[in-house]
């Protein structure tokens, strides 16, 4: 019979076993001991099995950064080194940024007085004195047409007319010519002055030359017909020929002699030629207005009141068209006075604001100011290039002017506490306030052009 043996132990085994972290751990196989025979199970030796651990042993963390030794540390401390290293990088961008976007800023509130009351009679000049209102006069001309049909057709004859100047190197005295007195072109065409004009002495200058004395007649061809239109022209005056007066008087046409006609002509009647040519003046009023008011035709800073106008016509011959018809024009000129628009300010600002000293202003609100139209009517206002009086009303906002590129220039490089000081050097601003990027720096960019101006009205 085979004796049973007893096998205390058998073979440590190691095997692999999944912790609750899902983490592969070495496990120590139990130890597993055999069953002893029956009759030693009297006396049974005590074999002690360890007991399975509970929670396997952990990993370290991987390395922060690669290459780096694994460290252990708590998730607390984890969190510290990353919220510090996140600040660090904000601050690094906000330093970046701030260097990137350098510079400073400046709200300017100019010096301003609204609401100025002005109603009273200025006097404007061409040519003004320190003090006094000045202008600038400006022409335009139009012209329209309009044929009418069925015309009638009539002989005309009409004498060509214009102006010349006859001068007088004759002598001191004043020269009296009578009427119809003949003036000779080169050409030997013939014009006579109407009515008798005083041609005045010459006058002598402190060197004892000869300045002739002059006056500006109207004459008219002594024949009609277009051949006695002539743009200019020297005349003598055939009455002198053998006298010493001859060398000593001449004249100078000042104007186009023009409208001399001979030969059929279209015809209207009287009431329906007045009605085309007051349709023609209502047409080229209104394109003459808006010719004045555009920008092309106007100057630049200049302002133009609606009623500084004067609007004139020049009735032309009515002509055939050469189908029977007659074709009817109108010339029209307006005349404007053109105010620049400073000058106007500070003449208006020294007649109505108390304290003020020539300073540059603007009236931001020019075009609700009133030029009225009563002086401007033809029979008060004659356009000789003459002083007018001109009566001007409304309620004005005046603001004091500034140069931004001086004041950028004067706070270039400067502390900002300098501002104060810096601003009485302009006296068109009232106050300012400054930004400095970045917020620590309180000096001005080097740089004018670092520096932003913005205007601000209250």
């Amino acid at each position: 019979m085979q004796k049973r043996l007893l096998q205390d132990v058998v073979r440590k085994e190691v095997r692999k076993e999944r912790s609750q972290q899902n983490k592969i751990v070495d496990v120590p196989e139990p130890t597993v001991v055999s069953e002893a025979p029956r009759r030693a199970r009297s006396n049974p030796e005590r074999v002690s099995i360890p007991s399975r651990p509970s929670q396997p042993r952990r990993e370290p963390p991987p390395p922060l950064f690669r290459g780096a030794p694994a460290r252990h540390e708590p998730p607390q401390s984890r969190l510290y080194v990353l919220g510090g290293l996140a600040v660090l990088a904000l601050l690094g961008l906000g330093f970046i940024f701030s260097f990137l976007f350098s510079g400073a800023s400046i709200t300017v509130h100019p010096k301003q007085q609204n609401n100025v009351f002005i109603d009273g009679r200025f006097i404007a000049k061409p040519d003004p004195l320190v003090g006094e209102l000045g202008y600038t006069e400006m022409t335009i001309e139009r012209t329209a047409s309009r044929t009418v049909a069925g015309a009638d057709e009539v002989e005309v004859e009409e004498f060509a007319t214009g102006e010349i100047e006859i001068q007088n190197a004759y002598s001191t005295e004043s020269y009296p010519l009578i009427k119809r007195t003949r003036f000779e072109a080169p050409d030997g065409r013939i014009y006579r002055i109407r009515d008798a004009v005083t041609v005045p002495g010459a006058t002598r200058t402190s060197g004892d030359e000869l300045v002739p004395g002059t006056v500006v007649a109207t004459v008219y061809a002594d024949q009609p017909g277009e051949s006695f239109n002539l743009d200019e022209a020297t005349f003598t005056i055939p009455g002198f020929e053998g006298m010493p007066q001859f060398t000593a008087f001449s004249a100078e046409a000042v104007t186009p002699i023009e409208g001399g006609f001979a030969g059929i002509r279209a015809s209207v009647s009287e009431e329906q030629e007045e009605e085309i040519r007051n349709e023609l003046q209502q047409e080229l009023i209104d394109e003459l207005r808006n010719a004045a008011n555009s920008s092309s035709e106007k100057p630049e800073n200049f302002h133009l009141f609606a009623d500084a106008l004067l609007f004139d016509f020049e009735s032309s011959a009515t002509e055939p068209d050469g189908d029977g018809g007659a074709v009817i024009t109108e010339r029209g000129t307006v005349r404007a006075l053109l105010f620049e628009k400073g000058e106007f300010a500070r003449h208006l600002a020294a007649n109505t604001i108390a304290g003020y000293d020539d300073e540059e202003v603007k009236i931001e609100n020019l075009t609700e100011l009133t030029l009225l139209a009563e002086p401007m009517e033809t029979e008060t206002l004659d356009w000789d290039g003459s002083s007018y009086t001109l009566r001007i009303s409304g309620t004005a906002d005046f603001t004091w002017q500034f140069d931004p590129e001086a004041l950028k220039q004067d706070l270039a490089g400067r502390d900002s506490e300098a501002l104060s000081t810096i601003l009485s050097g302009h006296p068109g601003i009232d106050k300012a306030e400054a930004i400095l990027r970045p917020f620590w720096n309180n000096t001005f960019p080097e740089n004018p052009e670092e520096i932003t101006l913005t205007t601000v009205l209250d």
